[in-house]
């Protein structure tokens, strides 16, 4: 039986993402604006005591947040969140594979922090696509 929670259904599209420099760029930024921006969107954290990095993946946001820039938070390791052109280096990729091996990098907090136990190979794999093809 639905549980009818809306009232009428959302006007569509609730989101456009746009500014991909590349077909591959969009796909990865509407997966992560999809998958990641509803906790890393750059707010303060609703809970009391929860940390959050100051991440923002917000489609709009992403490259500006992510290519280049280090990370800020204890929440994971040190190092930088996007290295163009080598995903080994890429700690916000590591996070993503970290769910499928926690124990490869254990100072990598695996991501997503809840609700997964398995790694989504073909959007990791995308993920690193788009990493390999950035100009250093």
């Amino acid at each position: 039986m639905a549980k009818q929670w809306l009232t009428k259904a959302p006007v569509a599209p609730l989101l456009e993402v746009t500014g991909g420099r590349t077909p591959l760029e969009t796909s990865v930024m509407e997966y992560l604006q999809a998958n990641c921006a509803h906790c890393h969107n750059g707010e303060m954290p609703r809970q009391p005591g929860a940390r959050y990095p100051m991440l923002d993946l917000r489609s709009d946001k992403l490259i500006k947040s992510t290519v280049n820039v280090m990370t800020m938070s204890v929440a994971s390791a040190a190092g930088t969140r996007i290295v163009p052109g080598d995903p080994t280096k890429s700690i916000l990729l590591l996070a993503m594979k970290a769910i499928a091996d926690p124990a490869a990098n254990t100072e990598v907090k695996p991501m997503p922090a809840v609700g997964v136990d398995r790694m989504d190979k073909k959007n990791v794999d995308m993920v690193e696509q788009w990493i390999k093809a950035l100009k250093p």
